[in-house]
């Protein structure tokens, strides 16, 4: 009950910001985490896990479209048609990213060869001796990764059957492993952003407390700045949660304003 305890205090209890600014030691990272949780909260993370877990419930119907592949004597064979074209699905523009496996393909022009992976969407060119992708995310700046496989050692096949194992795999651990691992990021760059946040945010309020003579420390601004990031968010992402459009940017701020007073003023012993 503690969360919700501080999460409803952070709304309007003065006591709250004066024992934080005080009575606590630290920069509030307690605070900070919480506020993350209620970010991601607010951010449906449900709707993530169904989009992944629909995802993830595909991968049998597309590893049964894989070639069995064998790498020999430093050269790609695969047991199908070359070229063979492997669909990865649609991007978000309507277009399909490709995958093309064409053991026949000498690379002569790499400029004419970046156009073509280009135009048609190909993020992996493998030819019998090489990988070829595009290095960088934004087109504009796309260009050729080749990749010689003459360092490679050792003879590599993947059979249809190593192809369903592993499929096999990525439908029983790939959800949780997925959705582990966005949490983490998630949260580690959400904590890192309020941090660097309530720093400028402890800025304001060091200089107002000093105005009202308030003896805060800086390390005492941050807590409450880490303290008022609990209803800057609920208040700007929660409208989202029962369809309503979040505040604009401008009243945003200006609640971000109220907050910093608030703040600061619940601070000084001589307001209490």
């Amino acid at each position: 009950m503690t969360g919700i305890s501080t999460t409803i205090k952070s709304f309007f209890s003065r006591t709250f910001y004066y024992t934080l600014a005080h009575h606590k030691e630290g920069i509030g990272g307690g605070l900070i985490c919480l506020a993350v949780l209620l970010t991601m909260l607010f951010a449906a993370p449900w709707k993530f896990y169904t989009e992944i877990n629909t995802a993830i419930s595909q991968i049998p119907d597309f590893v049964n479209t894989l070639p069995e592949v064998k790498y020999k004597d430093h050269k790609i064979s695969i047991d199908k048609p070359s070229p063979y074209i492997i669909n990865l699905g649609k991007n978000p523009d309507g277009t399909k990213s490709l995958i093309i496996i064409d053991t026949r393909y000498k690379i002569n022009d790499v400029d004419a060869l970046t156009t073509y992976m280009k135009k048609n969407h190909i993020v992996l060119l493998v030819t019998e001796t090489k990988l070829v992708t595009l290095k960088d995310k934004v087109p504009e700046m796309q260009e050729l990764r080749i990749t010689d496989l003459s360092s490679v050692q050792g003879d590599i096949t993947m059979p249809h059957e190593g192809w369903k194992k592993l499929g096999e795999v990525c439908v029983k651990w790939g959800t949780p492993v997925i959705c582990i691992t966005l949490f983490i990021m998630m949260f580690i760059g959400i904590f890192l952003g309020y941090l660097v946040l309530n720093f400028f945010t402890a800025i304001p309020i060091k200089i107002l407390t000093a105005i009202m003579k308030g003896d805060v420390e800086f390390s005492g601004a941050m807590r409450l700045a880490a303290g008022m990031r609990i209803p800057l968010t609920v208040i700007a992402q929660a409208p989202a949660l029962v369809g309503i459009p979040s505040l604009p940017n401008s009243l945003q701020w200006a609640v971000w304003g109220v907050y910093v007073v608030f703040a600061s003023f619940s601070a000084c012993r001589k307001n209490m």
